[in-house]
């Protein structure tokens, strides 16, 4: 059940359905598993596209409380068909997700709440996206520039934003997964994949790595996804695009 994702950029004119984010990736069903070594990302070991069976729906709880009901929308929608993995900042953003979800009539023993101080809702950019093999998970750990803003402007984000890079590993860690990293930036909104093949903008792979050999960033992200071919599209997405009217049918 596809949603509605963030994608590579920041923006501060989104309305509450398009900022709220899901990684769009392999979750983790039941309680977290046993921690063992997990083999590095190959094109055996890969980031599952959007329409593979999911063992689970990670969400972050926004910080912005407009978002709120409409995120409590989408948990009903979702809960029927898989759990729910909700990041959350705080006990209080826990308490007041549980009050908000137990008023809608929504039973939360399928969600799981994942406290973060970092937790966002733009989480598919910042959080764990995990590889599998079809029976154990890796987190794949891009590095974390806000988005590659010129420094003047990533210091008006706050540590919050700036210090987002942490949570795939923090998350990694505490599900004892192991955690394949690169040096290359690119956020999880950045890229959508099929089973072998990644769909990436070309200037945003650039803006984000300044300097770097195109070949190297290409290399990099076919090696952390487990993919065999990358397609670079020359620009931005529909569903990465800002425009008024629907996205759908257009």
């Amino acid at each position: 059940m596809p949603l509605t994702l963030n994608r590579s950029r920041h923006r501060t004119c989104r309305t509450a359905f398009v900022t709220i984010a899901t990684v769009a990736a392999l979750g983790l069903g039941g309680t977290a598993p046993t921690a063992r070594p997990a083999p590095p990302a190959t094109r055996h070991f890969s980031f599952p596209p959007e329409y593979a069976p999911q063992a689970a729906m990670w969400l972050g709880w926004s910080e912005d409380e407009p978002h709120h009901p409409v995120q409590v929308e989408m948990i009903r929608a979702l809960l029927p068909h898989v759990p729910i993995r909700l990041m959350i900042r705080s006990d209080k953003d826990r308490a007041e997700a549980i009050r908000m979800l137990t008023e809608a009539g929504i039973r939360t023993n399928r969600i799981t709440f994942i406290t973060h101080p970092l937790a966002t809702n733009w989480i598919r950019d910042s959080g764990p996206r995990f590889v599998s093999d079809g029976r154990s998970l890796a987190v794949a750990d891009f590095a974390w520039n806000g988005y590659g803003y010129p420094a003047e402007i990533r210091a008006t984000f706050g540590s919050g934003a700036l210090g987002r890079g942490v949570i795939d590993n923090d998350i990694a860690r505490q599900l004892g997964l192991r955690v394949v990293s690169t040096s290359i930036v690119a956020e999880g909104g950045a890229l959508d994949v099929s089973d072998d093949v990644i769909i990436a903008y070309r200037q945003t792979a650039m803006e984000r790595n300044p300097g770097i050999p195109f070949d190297q960033i290409e290399r990099e992200y076919l090696r952390l996804y487990g993919k065999k071919k990358i397609v670079w599209l020359t620009r931005a997405p529909l569903s990465d695009r800002v425009f008024s009217g629907p996205k759908i049918a257009n």
